[in-house]
């Protein structure tokens, strides 16, 4: 027979931009269906975790906390704001879900290797911040 493990996600989908500027905020959202025979309860412990490599902290955070209880046979969204990496360059997002102190457990969701460009320029000054009075008027 075939048991169902207690703790087990299935990833559903999940929605972020391919390409992002360095230094920038952008929102993310991940959804899993538990497909376990446990409740995942965000005071045992339950959250979406980076991956590529486990647990990194490569947008900012390495953990996202549970929109609320979710019983099994229910779907998580998480919802939730990203910093891309300072550099340009290639960086992996991927995600998880953890029970901490338990481990990692079910699907890893699609690994996606996000364009990473170089920050915007910081706005130019305006002629009167200068610090130089205007003449000419």
């Amino acid at each position: 027979a075939i048991t169902t493990p207690a703790d087990n996600a299935a990833f559903v989908s999940q929605s972020f931009l391919s390409s992002m500027a360095a230094g920038q905020t952008y929102d993310v959202t991940v959804s899993f269906k538990n497909n376990g025979t446990t409740a995942w309860d965000p005071g045992a412990g339950y959250f979406l975790a980076s991956a590529a490599p486990d647990d990194n902290t490569t947008w900012g955070m390495n953990r996202v906390t549970l929109p609320g209880p979710i019983a099994p046979g229910d779907t998580a969204t998480f919802r939730f704001n990203v910093t891309a990496p300072a550099a340009a360059g290639t960086a992996n997002m991927q995600g998880r879900m953890i029970q901490d102190g338990v481990g990692l457990f079910g699907d890893t969701t699609p690994n996606v290797a996000v364009s990473i460009t170089a920050p915007p320029p910081p706005p130019k000054p305006h002629p009167a911040a200068s610090g130089r009075p205007h003449r000419g008027w």
